[in-house]
């Protein structure tokens, strides 16, 4: 199980007589707010100010940082197979695609910024 505090990424393993935590802390303050997990264990998190950061394990610095707008996550989750993030904001959805035309995965790989695929912002119009 991976769970985020402002500015710690843990991994528990209740099943473990001890609990075993294996967990990564920064000095400054990230405001971790949501973590979405795959099924082979890469993760994402995202920030109070809208940030995505995407691991391959913990202990490790994030692979892949997606800048935030200044709206705080309300909620991540990611397909099973780990190739789309969605992040929901109080007035918009931003769907992520996590691999390059390439199948390149930016959890695993350092991608510059402008080689990312493009997120799709979907809002509604009143």
């Amino acid at each position: 199980m991976k769970a985020v505090s402002p500015n710690t990424i843990y991994e528990i393993d209740p099943r473990l007589k001890d609990g075993s935590q294996n967990m990564k802390s920064y000095q400054t303050s990230p405001e971790f707010n949501r973590i979405a997990v795959d099924k082979n264990g890469r993760f994402a998190v995202s920030s109070a100010n809208g940030e995505i950061r995407l691991f391959d394990k913990i202990g490790k610095n994030a692979n892949c940082k997606y800048p935030g707008l200044g709206d705080p996550v309300l909620h991540l989750e990611s397909t099973k197979d780990g190739r789309w993030l969605l992040a929901t904001y109080q007035s918009y959805l931003l769907l992520l695609p996590t691999e390059t035309e390439d199948e390149v995965s930016l959890y695993e790989n350092k991608i510059r910024i402008n080689e990312r695929p493009r997120p799709i912002k979907l809002k509604i119009k009143l």
